[in-house]
């Protein structure tokens, strides 16, 4: 019997004492041996070696994948299962396995026995159990270490008795614990908080303060100096930067328009690409004749050439930044001024059809004739609402000297307008 025929550890039915029969421990065995002799396979001093492992442990596969029975073979199965998890995404296989090990602790879901079992072999055989044996203690209980209590077992938690939640519907929501008391701090960690919380808003506002002598640069000035617009005439600066940028922008896109033709040259209608190729030539080599003869340099006329050469586009970048940025403040500007143009057209006209506010249809119609009686109804009535309303002038209520006055004055003025 050779080291790997020997029951060791895991490769012994009798660890396996929780098991429910001596086949299940049998079958735990034999995974637990077709597992190493798959880990060492890779790893064998030859080719022989390494073939004769993997004969072994295909053995033991075949085996149980083909048992005359449903459950063992679908166990064996779920073994492979479990174990492909912890080795290609170990972090996940743990998270889970740790909710199911508190799920059943604390009687959430109910797990059959058989299936925990298998959870529990596929983590430790894996390498992921809860602990392992360091130093002579190993040396000790390598040949049998079934015959150590409770190695592998995963402590289960005792029961609690189940505490009435009194916290509200908000509260379980945010994730406040169930005992209130512990969810109150002490007055000393209210404190330290405070203390802590102002001692970083003294440190950011200090480093906010920070001057670096620009403010203080900037007093030295009046505000109209500092403020005030520039009076410059760059007019004659902009026609030639225009210029200039018109000059690039074409010498940019008929290279990267040449580019373009060019490479959709497929073999369907390339007398018509060809031809149209050489007018894109010509017109290139003359607009960059025209660019060197307004004054741009043989290296701007030369990058506006390359990179419309690669297939960008002047509107997708500009081969000069400074250029292309100023090019797109202008076109900014006076689309902005023709916009302002034609809202004030359109303000204008606007004004002009509409009819003099000052004249009415009355008086359009017909002359407004005053007669005496007019006007004397008109002071009438100015009369009787001098004596009604109180003096504006005096800021409070006076009375008027005689009620009977006011009285005939109203009187008076109901007479003249029945008239």
């Amino acid at each position: 019997m050779t080291t790997l025929d020997e029951p060791l550890g895991f490769t012994n039915p009798d660890y396996y004492r929780d098991a429910a029969s001596q086949t299940e421990r049998q079958l735990r065995a034999d995974f637990a041996r077709y597992y190493q002799l798959r880990e060492i396979a890779p790893s064998a001093i030859s080719a022989e070696a390494r073939a004769e492992f993997n004969a072994r442990a295909d053995e033991v596969a075949i085996r149980w994948a083909r048992h005359e029975s449903e459950h063992w073979r679908g166990t064996w199965a779920g073994l492979q299962r479990v174990v492909a998890g912890w080795r290609t995404q170990p972090e996940i296989a743990r998270r889970n396995f740790d909710q199911i090990a508190r799920a059943r602790a604390s009687g959430e879901v109910a797990i059959d026995d058989d299936i925990w079992r298998t959870l529990q072999q596929a983590r430790l055989i894996t390498g992921h159990g809860p602990g392992t044996i360091t130093g002579s203690g190993q040396d000790a209980a390598r040949r049998y270490p079934y015959l150590q209590p409770d190695m592998g077992a995963t402590p289960v938690p005792a029961l609690q008795a189940q505490e009435v939640d009194r916290r509200t519907a908000v509260e379980r929501t945010l994730g406040a614990p169930r005992n209130p008391a512990i969810a109150l701090p002490s007055l000393a960690k209210v404190d330290a908080i405070i203390a802590d919380t102002d001692a970083l808003l003294e440190t950011e506002e200090a480093a906010a303060d920070l001057d670096d002598g620009r403010d203080a640069r900037k007093m030295l000035l009046p505000r109209a100096v500092r403020e005030a617009p520039i009076s410059a005439d760059y007019s004659e600066t902009e026609t030639w930067q225009r210029r200039h940028a018109e000059a690039l922008r074409e010498v940019q896109d008929l290279a990267a328009e040449h580019s373009t033709v060019a490479d959709g040259l497929n073999g369907i209608d390339d007398q018509a690409r060809i031809a149209r190729l050489d007018r894109l030539r010509a017109g290139l080599s003359a607009a960059r004749r025209d660019a060197l003869a307004i004054g741009l340099t043989d290296d701007q006329v030369h990058t506006a050439y390359t990179t419309g050469r690669d297939g960008t586009y002047w509107a997708t970048q500009p081969s000069d930044p400074h250029l292309g940025r100023l090019a797109q403040l202008l076109e900014h500007r006076d689309t902005a001024r023709a916009a302002a143009d034609s809202y004030r057209t359109q303000l204008t006209g606007t004004i002009a059809a509409q009819p003099d506010p000052s004249l009415t249809t009355t008086d359009t119609a017909m002359p407004v004739t005053h007669s005496t009686s007019d006007v004397r109804t008109g002071a009438a009535i100015s009369s009787a609402v001098d004596t009604a309303l109180p003096n504006p002038q005096s800021g409070e209520w006076a009375p008027a000297a005689s009620e009977a006055a006011a009285k005939e004055s109203v009187a008076q003025a109901d007479r003249e307008v029945s008239l």
